[in-house]
This record gives structure tokens, C-alpha cells and sequence, in this order.
């Protein structure tokens, strides 16, 4: 579903959604990995986050760079290794999340203001929003305001 929502804003031609699809099932496929019956695996919201921060908490630390890594080329749609504003609006928007909230969040993981998010910056906000205990981390609205 957030595949073919951040398609439809970013009018993505057929090859470009089929391209973020694929992206999108491959990290979806990691978290189904194990499971009994993975074609019609089925996860409610919190299991998913107590799922993923359980792996990304333990061993799977490393694994989790290549699923950022993943999560930046489907977010990167136009692939020229780096994310736009309007880039990151379909991002939030293809999650559910209001797009109002990219501005200021954008402006916190372009770090060297060039107006651009690049994979350095992208990696290190998601891996800090996953991994930091810290309350007052800079990346703690990577998703948005979570309030």
C-alpha cells in the first residue's frame, strides 16, 4: 500500500512504481522471514515495531544498514543518490503520515544543508531514530511527530 501511494504522488511511470514495489516487498520479506506460512503472512502495527526493534537490537544491528540502504533507494525514486523534498513528502505520504510533518524533518537530516538528503545523512537519522536512547536525539521525528 505505501508503494503505490508514494507512486501515485510522485506520478511514477510503471517501471518506477514496479521498482519501489519490489523495494518495498523485499524489506516486508525480512520481517516475514521465519514466518510459517510467509505468503499470507500477516502483522498488526505493533507487532511489526516490536519485531523489528527486537532484530534491530540484537545481531541484526549490520542488517539493519541494508535495509536502510533499501528504504533510501525506494525513498531515492528518481535515483540520483539523493532524496528531494518532494521525494520525502511521498515517502510520509505513502506511510500514512502527514505530509506537513517532512519540512521540518528534512530539515533536521540534511546536515550539510545543500538541500538534499544523501545516503550518509538518511543511514545516520534511521539508525539513530532506531538504535539511540536518547530522549533528545535530533532524529526522534524521523517518522514524524510521534506526540
Amino acid at each position: 500500500m505505501s508503494a503505490h501511494r508514494a507512486a501515485s504522488y510522485m506520478n511514477l511511470n510503471e517501471k518506477q512504481a514496479k521498482e519501489l514495489l519490489k523495494t518495498r516487498v523485499a524489506i516486508l520479506e525480512v520481517l516475514a522471514s521465519g514466518a510459517p506460512d510467509p505468503d499470507n503472512f500477516k502483522m498488526s502495527e505493533e507487532e511489526f515495531l516490536s519485531k523489528l526493534i527486537a532484530g534491530l537490537n540484537t545481531t541484526f544491528r549490520e542488517a539493519a544498514m541494508g535495509i536502510f540502504n533499501c528504504e533510501f533507494d525506494s525513498i531515492d525514486v528518481d535515483g540520483d543518490g539523493v532524496i528531494s523534498p518532494k521525494e520525502h513528502k511521498a515517502f510520509f505520504y505513502g506511510w500514512g503520515i502527514p505530509t506537513e510533518y517532512s519540512e521540518d524533518v528534512f530539515k533536521v537530516m540534511d546536515t550539510d544543508g545543500d538541500g538534499f538528503i544523501n545516503r550518509e545523512e538518511f543511514i545516520e537519522a534511521h539508525a539513530d531514530f532506531m538504535f539511540s536512547e536518547d530522549e533528545n536525539s535530533r532524529y526522534n521525528d524521523f517518522f514524524g511527530s510521534l506526540d
